[in-house]
């Protein structure tokens, strides 16, 4: 299907040998995650069962040359959170998901592409730092009354305070 594209079919190639592998069941993919609690959503690409630690873990497919940063590691915390939270998951339900990985599938000319998995290591400090990000941007967009907060909301009212007069 690639054959005009060689570097979209070495990245397909890349990608089958990868899941041939077996090391992920597959629950459910491409779906949306909602948390209510701290108002944000997003779009999982694929939630699966580790073969080797038996453990929920969401998978996020990522095609970037560059190495990945923080950033994935919080927008995958979140999709965690917001998973665990939708399906009422609690930390004992063997169905609660523990970890987050991301997939990225590397191409470099002349040499071809290989997948590497990475693992967000400190899961609950991404989750943490995320929400911190989340509040911020909340409370500096503020142009969605839902999702923003307004200085009504940081400032209670004003008081006019009146200097005594001197006679």
């Amino acid at each position: 299907v690639y054959a005009d594209d060689p570097e979209t079919a070495t990245c397909v190639d890349a990608i089958h040998r990868w899941s041939s592998t077996g090391r992920f069941k597959t629950i459910k993919c491409e779906f949306d995650v909602k948390s209510v609690r701290h108002k944000y959503h997003g779009k999982v690409d694929c939630v699966a069962r580790d073969t080797k630690t038996n453990r929920v873990c969401i998978l996020d497919f990522k095609i970037k040359p560059k190495e990945l940063d923080f950033n994935t590691a919080m927008q995958l915390a979140a999709y965690v959170t917001a998973y665990n939270e939708m399906n009422n998951f609690k930390l004992g339900s063997p169905d609660y998901c523990h970890e987050a990985v991301a997939i990225q599938i590397k191409y470099e000319p002349g040499v071809g592409a290989q997948v590497v998995e990475k693992r967000v290591k400190d899961l609950q400090s991404a989750e943490r730092a995320f929400q911190c990000r989340h509040i911020l941007y909340r409370l500096e967009s503020a142009r969605d009354p839902r999702m923003g907060f307004s200085d009504a909301w940081l400032f209670a009212h004003e008081a006019i305070v009146k200097q005594p007069t001197t006679a």
